[in-house]
Protein backbone atom coordinates (compact mmCIF):
# COMPACT_ATOMS: atom_id res chain seq x y z
CA UNK A 1 0.00 0.00 0.00
CA UNK A 2 0.80 3.66 -0.60
CA UNK A 3 2.20 5.31 2.66
CA UNK A 4 0.20 6.96 3.73
CA UNK A 5 -2.98 6.30 2.57
CA UNK A 6 -5.61 9.06 3.49
CA UNK A 7 -9.23 8.61 4.52
CA UNK A 8 -11.68 10.93 5.46
CA UNK A 9 -14.78 11.34 6.64
CA UNK A 10 -16.98 15.00 6.00
CA UNK A 11 -20.35 16.10 6.48
CA UNK A 12 -22.61 18.50 8.71
CA UNK A 13 -22.23 19.08 12.11
CA UNK A 14 -24.27 16.03 14.04
CA UNK A 15 -23.88 13.74 11.20
CA UNK A 16 -21.26 11.18 13.15
CA UNK A 17 -18.24 11.95 11.30
CA UNK A 18 -16.16 12.12 14.69
CA UNK A 19 -18.36 9.15 15.95
CA UNK A 20 -17.38 6.98 13.15
CA UNK A 21 -13.42 8.64 12.61
CA UNK A 22 -12.63 7.22 16.12
CA UNK A 23 -14.75 3.80 15.48
CA UNK A 24 -12.75 3.52 12.24
CA UNK A 25 -9.20 4.81 14.35
CA UNK A 26 -9.80 1.96 16.37
CA UNK A 27 -10.50 -0.56 13.82
CA UNK A 28 -7.32 0.22 11.78
CA UNK A 29 -4.96 -0.06 14.45
CA UNK A 30 -6.34 -3.32 15.77
CA UNK A 31 -6.03 -4.31 11.80
CA UNK A 32 -2.21 -4.36 11.99
CA UNK A 33 -2.34 -0.43 10.72
CA UNK A 34 0.11 2.25 11.59
CA UNK A 35 -2.55 4.84 11.95
CA UNK A 36 -3.08 8.57 12.88
CA UNK A 37 -6.33 10.47 13.94
CA UNK A 38 -6.50 14.12 12.65
CA UNK A 39 -8.65 16.93 12.75
CA UNK A 40 -8.57 18.91 10.26
CA UNK A 41 -10.80 22.17 9.41
CA UNK A 42 -9.47 25.00 11.75
CA UNK A 43 -5.35 25.68 10.62
CA UNK A 44 -4.78 29.27 10.26
CA UNK A 45 -1.50 30.36 9.85
CA UNK A 46 -1.39 33.75 7.73
CA UNK A 47 -5.46 34.04 8.28
CA UNK A 48 -4.93 34.89 11.81
CA UNK A 49 -3.74 38.66 10.38
CA UNK A 50 -7.35 38.48 8.47
CA UNK A 51 -8.98 37.58 11.74
CA UNK A 52 -7.03 40.67 13.34
CA UNK A 53 -8.91 42.80 11.06
CA UNK A 54 -12.18 41.28 11.01
CA UNK A 55 -12.02 42.01 14.98
CA UNK A 56 -11.13 45.65 14.21
CA UNK A 57 -14.19 45.81 11.67
CA UNK A 58 -16.29 44.19 14.02
CA UNK A 59 -17.12 41.27 11.84
CA UNK A 60 -16.82 38.96 14.15
CA UNK A 61 -19.37 38.89 16.96
CA UNK A 62 -19.63 37.42 19.93
CA UNK A 63 -23.35 35.72 20.61
CA UNK A 64 -24.24 34.02 23.83
CA UNK A 65 -27.42 32.06 24.55
CA UNK A 66 -28.83 29.65 26.77
CA UNK A 67 -30.27 26.40 25.71
CA UNK A 68 -31.70 23.19 27.29
CA UNK A 69 -30.27 24.57 30.52
CA UNK A 70 -26.49 25.14 29.13
CA UNK A 71 -25.01 28.84 28.26
CA UNK A 72 -23.15 28.74 25.08
CA UNK A 73 -20.73 31.16 23.79
CA UNK A 74 -19.69 31.40 19.69
CA UNK A 75 -17.84 33.75 17.38
CA UNK A 76 -19.82 34.22 14.60
CA UNK A 77 -18.60 35.48 11.24
CA UNK A 78 -20.24 37.89 8.75
CA UNK A 79 -17.42 38.28 6.69
CA UNK A 80 -19.79 38.43 3.48
CA UNK A 81 -20.54 42.13 3.84
CA UNK A 82 -17.03 42.74 3.81
CA UNK A 83 -15.37 42.80 0.16
CA UNK A 84 -11.82 42.53 2.15
CA UNK A 85 -12.77 39.58 4.17
CA UNK A 86 -14.93 37.93 1.19
CA UNK A 87 -12.66 37.94 -1.10
CA UNK A 88 -9.55 37.32 0.72
CA UNK A 89 -10.23 34.94 3.74
CA UNK A 90 -11.30 31.74 1.62
CA UNK A 91 -7.72 32.36 -0.69
CA UNK A 92 -5.83 32.55 2.67
CA UNK A 93 -7.44 29.88 4.88
CA UNK A 94 -7.22 27.18 1.94
CA UNK A 95 -3.74 28.20 1.88
CA UNK A 96 -3.49 27.46 4.94
CA UNK A 97 -5.10 24.42 5.39
CA UNK A 98 -3.18 22.84 2.33
CA UNK A 99 -0.19 23.96 4.45
CA UNK A 100 -1.28 21.77 7.15
CA UNK A 101 -2.36 18.74 4.87
CA UNK A 102 1.25 18.66 3.59
CA UNK A 103 2.50 18.79 6.68
CA UNK A 104 0.89 15.98 7.94
CA UNK A 105 1.46 14.47 4.80
CA UNK A 106 4.94 14.82 5.13
CA UNK A 107 4.78 13.39 9.16
CA UNK A 108 3.10 10.67 8.24
CA UNK A 109 5.90 9.50 5.51
CA UNK A 110 8.48 10.30 8.00
CA UNK A 111 7.01 8.09 11.14
CA UNK A 112 5.95 5.59 8.26
CA UNK A 113 2.21 5.54 8.79
CA UNK A 114 0.23 3.49 7.13
CA UNK A 115 -3.04 5.90 7.31
CA UNK A 116 -4.10 8.80 8.21
CA UNK A 117 -8.00 9.39 9.23
CA UNK A 118 -9.25 13.19 8.46
CA UNK A 119 -12.10 13.75 10.73
CA UNK A 120 -13.74 16.52 8.37
CA UNK A 121 -11.75 17.34 5.03
CA UNK A 122 -11.55 20.46 2.74
CA UNK A 123 -15.20 19.97 1.37
CA UNK A 124 -16.05 20.86 5.12
CA UNK A 125 -13.62 23.82 5.08
CA UNK A 126 -14.82 24.57 1.43
CA UNK A 127 -18.55 24.73 2.73
CA UNK A 128 -17.70 27.20 5.61
CA UNK A 129 -15.82 29.36 3.40
CA UNK A 130 -19.18 29.80 1.54
CA UNK A 131 -21.68 30.04 4.44
CA UNK A 132 -19.53 33.28 6.07
CA UNK A 133 -18.80 34.92 2.88
CA UNK A 134 -21.87 33.98 0.55
CA UNK A 135 -19.37 34.52 -1.99
CA UNK A 136 -19.89 31.24 -4.70
CA UNK A 137 -16.96 32.51 -7.19
CA UNK A 138 -14.93 30.36 -4.76
CA UNK A 139 -15.23 28.06 -6.68
CA UNK A 140 -13.50 29.53 -9.78
CA UNK A 141 -10.37 29.88 -7.24
CA UNK A 142 -7.58 28.26 -8.42
CA UNK A 143 -7.13 27.07 -4.37
CA UNK A 144 -10.35 25.06 -4.36
CA UNK A 145 -10.03 23.34 -7.85
CA UNK A 146 -6.38 21.97 -6.55
CA UNK A 147 -8.21 20.83 -3.95
CA UNK A 148 -10.81 19.44 -5.54
CA UNK A 149 -8.72 17.69 -7.48
CA UNK A 150 -6.80 16.31 -4.89
CA UNK A 151 -9.78 14.36 -3.99
CA UNK A 152 -9.11 12.47 -6.75
CA UNK A 153 -5.52 11.24 -6.27
CA UNK A 154 -5.42 7.55 -5.25
CA UNK A 155 -4.25 7.95 -1.78
CA UNK A 156 -7.03 10.36 -1.22
CA UNK A 157 -10.99 8.86 -0.89
CA UNK A 158 -14.08 8.86 1.92
CA UNK A 159 -17.35 9.89 2.72
CA UNK A 160 -19.83 12.50 3.56
CA UNK A 161 -22.29 11.76 6.47
CA UNK A 162 -25.65 13.66 6.09
CA UNK A 163 -28.66 13.72 8.75
CA UNK A 164 -32.03 15.57 8.61
CA UNK A 165 -31.42 19.40 9.53
CA UNK A 166 -34.32 19.22 11.66
CA UNK A 167 -32.59 15.64 13.34
CA UNK A 168 -29.87 17.80 14.51
CA UNK A 169 -31.01 20.99 15.85
CA UNK A 170 -33.04 18.47 18.34
CA UNK A 171 -29.48 16.67 18.65
CA UNK A 172 -26.76 19.37 19.19
CA UNK A 173 -27.90 21.97 21.76
CA UNK A 174 -24.86 24.05 20.61
CA UNK A 175 -25.94 24.93 17.06
CA UNK A 176 -27.05 28.05 16.77
CA UNK A 177 -28.73 28.67 13.24
CA UNK A 178 -31.21 26.17 11.40
CA UNK A 179 -30.26 27.99 8.12
CA UNK A 180 -26.78 27.42 8.54
CA UNK A 181 -27.24 23.38 8.86
CA UNK A 182 -29.83 23.16 5.74
CA UNK A 183 -27.61 25.67 3.90
CA UNK A 184 -24.48 23.37 4.54
CA UNK A 185 -26.92 19.82 3.94
CA UNK A 186 -27.73 21.17 0.37
CA UNK A 187 -23.98 22.04 -0.42
CA UNK A 188 -22.77 18.80 0.74
CA UNK A 189 -25.10 17.30 -1.33
CA UNK A 190 -24.10 19.04 -4.38
CA UNK A 191 -20.30 18.25 -3.42
CA UNK A 192 -20.79 14.59 -2.99
CA UNK A 193 -22.78 14.12 -6.22
CA UNK A 194 -20.74 16.69 -8.01
CA UNK A 195 -17.42 14.51 -7.03
CA UNK A 196 -18.64 11.23 -7.27
CA UNK A 197 -18.14 10.46 -3.40
CA UNK A 198 -20.58 8.11 -1.25
CA UNK A 199 -22.88 9.44 1.22
CA UNK A 200 -24.67 7.78 4.19
CA UNK A 201 -27.44 9.50 5.58
CA UNK A 202 -27.27 8.84 9.48
CA UNK A 203 -31.17 9.93 9.57
CA UNK A 204 -32.53 6.61 10.04
CA UNK A 205 -30.09 3.83 10.00
CA UNK A 206 -28.02 2.76 13.51
CA UNK A 207 -24.34 3.71 14.35
CA UNK A 208 -23.42 -0.02 13.53
CA UNK A 209 -24.95 -0.16 10.26
CA UNK A 210 -23.40 3.30 9.28
CA UNK A 211 -20.29 2.34 10.38
CA UNK A 212 -20.52 -0.93 8.54
CA UNK A 213 -20.60 1.18 4.81
CA UNK A 214 -17.29 3.21 6.50
CA UNK A 215 -15.39 -0.13 6.87
CA UNK A 216 -16.89 -1.34 3.47
CA UNK A 217 -15.56 1.90 2.11
CA UNK A 218 -12.54 1.84 3.92
CA UNK A 219 -11.46 -1.86 2.46
CA UNK A 220 -12.04 -0.61 -0.89
CA UNK A 221 -10.35 2.16 -0.40
CA UNK A 222 -7.31 0.37 1.06
CA UNK A 223 -6.97 -2.61 -0.80
CA UNK A 224 -7.66 -0.54 -4.56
Amino acid sequence: MPKPRIFFLSGIDGSGKSTHARLLYIYARKSGLKVQYMWLRWSPFLTYILLFYSLIRRRTLKITFTRKGQRYTFKVHVFWIDPVLKTLYPRVFLLDSLLRYFLELVTGYVRHLDLIIFDRFFLDIITDMLWETRNVAVFRYREVKAILGLLNKYRCCGLVLFADPLMIINRKADVISFKEIKFKYDVFKLLAKALGLEAIDTTSVSISEAFNIVVRRFHECVHK
